[in-house]
């Protein structure tokens, strides 16, 4: 039952992580990369920096607006993004009955 559950987990979490990266909005010629900003961060109690590079518009608002690929781009990007928590709520749900069902059978 358990290996059901992280065969479901990785099955979703592939589908929502690739899916926007079959065509990647960076890859829009109207997007480029900023510069990078290295930022603390604190995870699981252990400090450490990261650096990241944030997606700008290449071109002036106005035209960005009006470009329908880039519009179909994040579009894509948000459905899908907006899927992951649903999709981690409901598989953490099943991993806690499936750690409940566990704990009756010892």
């Amino acid at each position: 039952m358990l290996l059901r559950r992280l065969s479901q987990h990785v099955r979703a979490q592939n589908f929502i992580e690739l899916i926007p990266l079959e065509e990647r909005l960076q890859d829009n010629p109207l997007v480029r990369i900023g510069p990078p900003k290295t930022m603390p961060i604190t995870y699981f109690g252990q400090d450490f920096s990261r650096t990241n590079r944030r997606l700008e518009l290449a071109v002036p608002i106005s035209v960005a607006c009006k470009d329908n690929a880039l519009i179909k781009d994040l579009y894509t990007w948000e459905r899908w993004q907006a899927a992951r928590p649903a999709v981690g709520r409901i598989l953490a749900e099943r991993y806690e009955a499936d750690l409940d069902w566990l704990a009756t059978r010892n």
